[in-house]
């Protein structure tokens, strides 16, 4: 349920948006870059997020501090 609402939910979403994908767990191949949300971004980014399969693990103090760490990289190019 949570993977059909999330889809429906980013579908209406266009290039007005940057959108990227990180998982929680650590696996490079389950991170997409922050970009535009154009029909390439887009595709990617269903592909990555549908290919997800919960392990039980949530370690989020460390998953939060990454995610801060992209926004703060995406909004300062430079650094």
């Amino acid at each position: 349920m949570m993977k059909s609402s999330a889809g429906r939910a980013f579908s209406t979403l266009d290039n007005r948006y940057r959108v990227g994908f990180v998982t929680i767990n650590e696996s490079s191949s389950k991170y997409l870059p922050v970009a535009m949300f154009d029909a390439t971004q887009k595709t990617n980014w269903y592909a990555k997020f549908y290919a997800v399969n919960p392990t039980g693990s949530t370690p989020l103090r460390e998953a939060n501090g990454e995610c801060g760490s992209l926004f703060w990289r995406a909004s300062n190019p430079g650094c």
